[in-house]
């Protein structure tokens, strides 16, 4: 089977799997790559020395870099976190809470600096409940406006920001009835 490859700041490259394999940096990535062709997902994984993301090949994947796949790959902690749920599959691994630190660029004004919990399965997946909320869901888009203070941001379009830290806090009970997302104030 051919896989896509994707390296930092490099155009894709295409192997066979049993060559990926073969130059696996451990058994938890063998087990990756085995598990990207079960499950037909991108994972993360050591290979030849260098961090390096992994697929099916699709057609299309010209597209991809390994940038846009980071948060949406599978990862050696991701396997750990399935083992210990007993789940066969990352989206069945229960909730957990993280706390991003955030760095806010608009237009000119940079370093505006806050933290938010948002719930995610790992700390790709509550890089990309972020990203899904600020461009899908108005009243979050709000409070984060209001987080960054409504005069500046309601003067000044094109926001950017920036992921400096996503760090686990707790596993969420399967019955949390918390909120999705949840701003701390500076003095946390």
């Amino acid at each position: 089977m051919k896989m896509a490859v994707y390296r930092q700041r490099r155009d894709m490259l295409e192997f066979e799997h049993d060559t990926c394999i073969r130059s696996a940096g451990s058994e938890d990535d063998v087990t990756l790559i085995l598990r990207s062709m079960e499950l037909e997902k991108p994972v993360l994984i050591g290979l030849d020395g260098q961090q390096t993301i992994v697929k099916p090949r699709k057609p299309g994947d010209e597209a991809h870099t390994f940038d846009t796949l980071l948060d949406t790959c599978l990862s050696a902690m991701d396997l750990r976190a399935m083992e210990e749920a007993q789940v066969t599959s990352p989206e069945e691994v229960p909730l957990h809470r993280y706390r991003l630190d955030l760095t806010v660029s608009l237009a000119h004004l940079t370093g505006l600096d806050f933290s938010l919990m948002i719930h995610g399965r790992n700390h790709g997946h509550a890089r990309s409940t972020l990203r899904e909320l600020v461009n899908t869901n108005a009243d979050f888009l709000r409070e984060f406006s209001e987080n960054l203070a409504l005069a500046i941001v309601s003067q000044l379009p094109g926001l950017v920001y920036q992921t400096r830290q996503a760090t686990e806090v707790e596993p969420l009970p399967a019955s949390a009835e918390t909120p999705k997302w949840e701003f701390i104030s500076p003095e946390c």
